[in-house]
């Protein structure tokens, strides 16, 4: 069976310092600290372009929000801070491993101007259970090239 690229992206954000020790899902989290939720938005092509030779080459910008649900106290300050950074943290990490090559390929063509970038981190709700969510989107640009011979 082939590696979606769902499960590369997944795979590779599962090696992140910052968010060791969460159970992952998509399309679901639970609300027990420690569960994180993969949610794919789509690929939308920025750019197209063909050649007199009919090959299509898009520009594409693939968007996936993660959901963590992690230990959340109303005014514990330090808990809060620890939450915040561990997002931050995550952010960093894609950066970094994005500007030194070793973010998954997802492109056919152009593969050196890839680029994995993770931002937007908030907390977007509390829950009862004495935990949080909280979302941040990781967006991958990459270039293909089509030809269609038929």
């Amino acid at each position: 069976m082939e590696h979606s690229t769902l499960q590369t992206l997944l795979d590779w954000v599962r090696t992140c310092p910052a968010l060791e020790g969460c159970t992952w899902a998509v399309d679901e989290l639970a609300p027990d600290g420690g569960a994180a939720g993969a949610y794919p938005q789509g690929v939308r092509v920025l750019a197209r372009r063909t050649n007199v030779l009919g090959e299509v080459t898009d520009r594409c910008r693939l968007t996936l929000v993660l959901r963590l649900t992690l230990p959340f106290v109303p005014g514990d300050a330090a808990l809060a801070a620890e939450n915040a950074a561990r997002l931050l943290d995550f952010q960093q990490w894609a950066a970094r491993e994005s500007a030194a090559r070793r973010a998954p390929v997802l492109g056919n063509a152009d593969t050196g101007n890839e680029a994995v970038t993770a931002a937007a981190g908030q907390c977007e709700q509390l829950h009862d259970e004495g935990t949080a969510r909280y979302r941040v989107t990781l967006t991958v640009e990459y270039t293909m090239k089509w030809r269609d011979d038929a």
